[in-house]
């Protein structure tokens, strides 16, 4: 037999030596069509590359001259495409996996429950269990209400509108989904909510020693889709996000709270990510009962969120800076929640609840020290913007952890040439 077995990792593909009659070269037959068109009557006998350039001069067959409608036409230029193309080939292979797994996928199964702030558990559902019924069984796991429940798996957001039960959604059991939980929404009528929300971010403060308090600050971080740095608003640049987002100040030993006003009709159109968060000099330790306090413009509460910072979250910082997923630094962090753009133009408020290295203070007049504290604080975000954040699938965010990561190497090699000077 001279036939060639390609072992693929979902199965066996078969693939037999060809030769073209028109060109007369020898190719597989995965580079053959499987029809040219429905009108013939013979095998494919005429390579793909052939076949393409004979339609630009005819829309017929070279072998038996029937016509090729455009379904056909454009078949089999995808079918060359994917040849030429190995991301087509691979996505094809997981494709093809995909569908093995869910016909041999049991009636009944689990999945994982990720959140944000480090929380896991297991759900157990059919394939038959309707979206209803999957955010009731999250809402007994985790009391998170149904109406605050966004579910993402593998940047896709699950809705009512793309399936009415689990097996229409195509996700084999076991696999991990991704809570993210809503705190406030707003339409794309920005007048909603007075046209302007109040992020009061307080803490319990606590002493360094008998004289001097530990200084914490709330910081405002505006990123595009793409994961460029929009700009940075705290307590010694107060206003920032051209004009959009305004800071209370400094906070005191009387006043542990420092507030950040977000006009909404001001948000610059790049801004695809806000993201509010609270940091100290001193590191996790002296980040205490930290609260966000979400308000529209007549003073009502919308919305309140307090992480745990208990010692689950703080030894999963500790793993991820053994583990060099580029976590390090001074200070500490915590990513209290997010304004994501959501595609009617409106915004997402969402919990976070993730721990970070990382501080904002003022800088020489080279800003060294700023971008070099800041790096940690920037990877943790694009980390969440490429992973659980990604709820609308944009291609461009995949890349934004390696891309960070390569910037805050060059921040390190720029800081160091400038010392060695």
């Amino acid at each position: 037999c001279q036939c060639q077995v390609l072992s693929k990792s979902d199965g066996l593909y078969t693939l037999f030596p060809m030769q073209c009659d028109r060109c007369g070269s020898h190719r597989l037959s995965c580079e053959f069509p499987d029809i040219v068109s429905q009108l013939c009557t013979h095998p494919p006998n005429t390579c793909l590359q052939c076949l393409e350039d004979v339609f630009t001069i005819s829309l017929q067959c070279p072998e038996c001259k029937s016509w090729v409608d455009d379904t056909e036409r454009i078949a089999i230029q995808l079918k060359l495409a994917s040849l030429r193309c190995g991301a087509l080939q691979e996505l094809e292979a997981s494709s093809h996996l995909l569908e093995q797994k869910m016909q041999q996928s049991p009636p009944t199964g689990s999945i994982t429950i990720t959140v944000i702030d480090g929380q896991q558990f297991h759900v157990h559902l059919a394939g038959g269990t309707s979206y209803d019924e999957l955010k009731q069984k999250i809402h007994q796991a985790s009391g998170v209400q149904p109406s605050c429940q966004l579910l993402v798996h593998n940047g896709r957001r699950l809705d009512s509108h793309a399936g009415k039960h689990w097996q229409d959604f195509r996700i084999p059991f076991e696999s991990v989904v991704q809570l993210v939980v809503l705190m406030h929404s707003v339409g794309q009528n920005k007048s909603v909510s007075g046209g302007l929300l109040s992020f009061c971010v307080s803490w319990t403060p606590t002493m360094r020693d008998a004289k001097r308090i530990n200084q914490l600050q709330s910081v405002c971080v505006g990123m595009t889709a793409s994961g460029e740095l929009l700009d940075i608003v705290h307590f010694e640049h107060v206003q920032g996000l051209q004009g959009a987002a305004k800071h209370s100040g400094s906070s005191s030993i009387v006043k542990p709270r420092q507030d950040i006003e977000i006009t909404l009709s001001n948000i610059p159109e790049r801004a695809g990510f806000i993201f509010f968060v609270l940091c100290s000099r001193q590191g996790l330790d002296e980040i205490v009962d930290p609260v966000v306090v979400l308000k529209d413009r007549s003073g009502q509460s919308l919305a309140t969120y307090s992480p745990s910072m208990n010692q689950q979250v703080k030894a999963g910082l500790k793993m991820r800076k053994r583990k060099g997923a580029g976590i390090t630094g001074s200070g500490g962090a915590v990513v209290l929640c997010c304004a994501i753009r959501a595609p009617n133009q409106g915004f997402y408020i969402v919990q976070c609840g993730s721990c970070c290295a990382g501080y904002i203070v003022r800088g020489d007049k080279e800003n060294i020290v700023t971008e070099r504290l800041f790096a940690p604080m920037r990877q943790e975000i694009c980390r969440l913007m490429a992973g659980p954040l990604n709820m609308h699938g944009d291609v461009a965010v995949t890349e934004l952890s390696s891309m960070c990561e390569s910037t805050s190497a060059n921040s390190r090699r720029w800081v160091s040439n400038k010392q060695h000077r």
